[in-house]
């Protein structure tokens, strides 16, 4: 089976998924992850914005800017197969800093002074959560196939 065909079956099983289901499995992910956040002392979290079927962080990247956590999401560059990622304001609903964008996806509304820039935070410590449709027990990730992770 190729990655496409794998991609492509695994999105039709997904769609299966119910609500609760999600909801459950987001949770206990985002708990496991929030505590690994936490007992590692991280000071930054680049996070990302859930797509329909993907494991939902959004509790979770609340909670961190709850415990003063900087927590950033992704933002598609137009024309690219880049991303910038932009750092979410704590004393603001994440969802009023969103704007639909590339692909459909929510994404941090464009602001320069939030732009995160790696060079800025050289001695702080930095966990990335990579969304996908399946991972292997290895670690070995498969994602949406645009090549941006």
């Amino acid at each position: 089976m190729t990655k496409n065909e794998l991609r492509k079956f695994l999105k039709t099983e997904l769609a299966t998924v119910s609500a609760d289901e999600k909801f459950a499995a987001s949770k206990k992910a985002c708990d496991l992850l929030f505590k690994f956040v936490l007992k590692n002392n991280f000071d930054i979290i680049l996070s990302y914005i859930d797509l329909k079927n993907e494991i939902s962080p959004q509790e979770m990247n609340c909670a961190l800017m709850m415990k003063n956590k900087i927590v950033a999401v992704p933002k598609v560059v137009p024309k690219t197969q880049k991303m910038n990622f932009y750092i979410l304001d704590n004393s603001i609903k994440i969802l009023k800093q969103l704007e639909t964008g590339a692909f459909g996806i929510s994404e941090p509304i464009e602001k320069k002074q939030n732009l995160f820039n790696v060079e800025n935070f050289a001695q702080k410590k930095i966990c990335v959560v990579v969304p996908g449709v399946a991972f292997g027990k290895n670690g070995q990730r498969l994602g949406h196939g645009m090549g941006f992770y």
